[in-house]
């Protein structure tokens, strides 16, 4: 058993629903919210077990990419835009793929807020939500308990090294997340989505366009990578930036057996962000 407390990250959150993983000398977050309990030895019980398989015994975390862009944006805001609280078209139009292979647990790689996480779980899927930021996941709590959501758990990690144990997930999901990386980090993060899929699960993601206008714009880091000046809310943040070409698609999903890419775009007008839908089987 690990020789670390159980405490709550949240406010008013009972004990037995987030645990403090030591890492690297410092302490990450795993936090549950559902109202199953996780008991002494860090295991679910039985019923918990049950509905998500998808977590460890032991859990543990380690957080390579910084998530300072992500937590400063989402701890300045003050009330969440509407972008930020639909689920995005390319998830609801999976809808039907994922009720004929009968999915049941689903991971949102990158939840947020948890726009798609509470779309899908009012679907009737078991979903975890990770994302880096533990400010975007104590906007997704309070969502969740507005709307009476309980079939969701929320994670704090690092999409590089997922805290799951291999062959979890019907389903990973991630929406405008994995191209905010350098390509090495990228690669692993590809690999932890392989690793934590059933066989045969669906891995549905976007990713971003060579074809994209802020190609070649803002301080390059490597190639295809590029430091970007965004604006969200009115307020100016530095993103990186991954801009992918289909056959760099191609060659990172290479140990699926089944990929799908297709050019989508999102907004209008030549400011339209372009990008690419994947699904891939494993």
């Amino acid at each position: 058993m690990l020789a670390c407390t159980i405490i709550s990250i949240f406010d008013h959150v009972s004990m037995h629903h987030s645990v403090a993983v030591e890492v690297a000398g410092d302490f990450s977050y795993v936090v549950f919210h559902h109202p199953y309990p996780i008991n002494a030895e860090y295991r679910l019980s039985a019923r918990a077990t049950q509905a998500f398989e998808a977590c460890p015994k032991i859990i543990k975390a380690n957080c390579t990419i910084s998530s300072t862009m992500w937590e400063e944006y989402y701890s300045a805001l003050s009330q969440l835009p509407d972008r930020l609280m639909k689920p995005v078209p390319f998830i609801m139009e999976a809808l039907p793929v994922f009720r004929r292979i009968k999915a049941s647990r689903i991971l949102d790689l990158g939840c947020g807020a948890g726009r798609n996480s509470i779309y899908l779980a009012k679907c009737g899927f078991d979903v975890v939500g990770v994302d880096i930021s533990r400010s975007a996941l104590r906007k997704a709590k309070s969502r969740f308990e507005a709307e009476g959501v309980e079939n969701i758990a929320i994670v704090c990690a690092s999409m590089t090294h997922l805290p799951f144990i291999n062959h979890s997930y019907d389903v990973v999901i991630s929406v405008s997340v994995i191209h905010h990386a350098v390509k090495e980090a990228v690669g692993k993060t590809i690999g932890e989505i392989h690793r934590v899929l059933k066989d045969n699960g669906l891995f549905l993601a976007n990713l971003l366009s060579v074809k994209d206008y802020r190609y070649g714009s803002g301080l390059k880091i490597e190639d295809g990578t590029f430091r970007v000046f965004e604006y969200f809310e009115d307020k100016q943040f530095e993103e990186m930036h991954h801009f992918f070409s289909q056959e760099e698609i191609q060659n990172l999903l290479a140990r699926f057996k089944r990929i799908s890419v297709e050019p989508i775009e999102s907004g209008g007008g030549e400011r339209s962000h372009k990008y690419w839908k994947i699904v891939a089987e494993k």
